[in-house]
């Protein structure tokens, strides 16, 4: 086995949705991508290796094993003022859903869509219904914005994966 000449300890397969990707003690994931281990990093390698096991088609990995793959082959999208690993993945909290990490396709392309929050929420600048002097009601709230970087892995069925990065204020 390929894998087992670039690892020391025991090979174990790190999930049937990614085959060829397995842990071992050092280093602690290979990935065994067209025949030979992998030790290039970067959003083309990740893209590639996605784009093999169909993501464009929708039969390819979901977020979860995707993210996986993003962190072994180190191909976060181009940050700055955040860690790599900090984008919103709450898939089970609705009221983020717009921001959660995520997988889409359509047979041309596959995006993986991260969004980074910098810093804390802000109070929305300029007047709002309500906010006169004497004008909220019991139950006002304030209008809250976040700014935030929404990164965009664009793998196409042919060419290099690409990441777009684009800052927008959240509500």
């Amino acid at each position: 086995m390929i894998a087992s000449k670039s690892a020391r300890g025991d090979l174990e397969k790190r999930s049937d949705a990614l085959p060829f990707l397995f842990i071992a003690d050092s280093p602690s994931q290979i990935l065994v991508h067209k025949g030979r281990v992998v030790t290039e990093r970067g959003a083309k390698v990740a893209g590639e290796y996605l784009r093999d096991l169909g993501i464009i088609d929708g039969t390819g990995p979901k977020i979860d094993d995707v993210l996986t793959v993003l962190g072994v082959l180190d191909a976060w999208p181009p940050v700055k003022g955040v860690r790599k690993e900090a984008y919103v993945h709450t898939p089970d909290n609705p009221g983020m859903a717009g921001s959660t990490a995520r997988v889409e396709f359509d047979g041309a392309s596959a995006r993986v869509t991260l969004v980074y929050f910098l810093g804390e929420p802000k109070l929305l600048q300029g007047a709002q219904p309500g906010d006169e002097v004497g004008g909220m009601g019991s139950d006002f709230r304030p209008s809250m914005i976040r700014e935030a970087l929404r990164c965009v892995l664009t793998i196409p069925r042919t060419g290099a994966p690409v990441w777009e990065v684009t800052p927008v204020n959240i509500q």
